[in-house]
């Protein structure tokens, strides 16, 4: 998950879903595709990465 305060409201990425909150708390929300969350993170938060991030399997 990744968020920020904008100036504008909050944008959130967790996983493939996208949250932009503006400031009157309204929300828009919707599902990214595969070859969009790059383009995400690197448009919402200035990441630029090579892969798409993965939690890791901390059950063990």
């Amino acid at each position: 998950m990744c968020s920020r305060l904008a100036e504008t409201g909050r944008v959130t990425l967790s996983g493939r879903t996208l949250v932009i909150t503006g400031p009157g708390g309204e929300r828009e929300e919707r599902q990214v595709q595969a070859d969009e969350v790059l383009a995400a993170y690197r448009e919402h938060f200035g990441f630029v990465l090579a892969r798409e991030p993965v939690v890791a399997d901390r059950s063990h």
